[in-house]
């Protein structure tokens, strides 16, 4: 059987802030082999594995999605 995986770095943000906002996040991928894993160091170091190309798509797309709302909140939270 094939396996996905990918390492996300992530850097120049506010590692305590971005990590628990990542911990927090319910990814709730129901009966898909996805698993995301998240490590503090001196960056982010996300860890993405899947069983298939699309459970990899998936995975990838609610990374994204993630930090995407992660940033669009910070960035309001900001410059109120």
């Amino acid at each position: 059987m094939m396996e996905f995986e990918s390492n996300i770095i992530v850097k120049n943000v506010d590692l305590g802030l971005y990590y628990n906002l990542l911990k927090e996040e319910d990814y709730d991928f129901k009966n898909k082999n996805i698993s995301i894993d998240i490590k503090k160091n001196k960056y982010l170091e996300v860890n993405l594995k899947a069983s298939s190309l699309l459970e990899y798509k998936i995975g990838t797309y609610a990374l994204i999605n993630s930090l995407t709302i992660i940033e669009k909140t910070l960035y309001i939270l900001e410059n109120e």
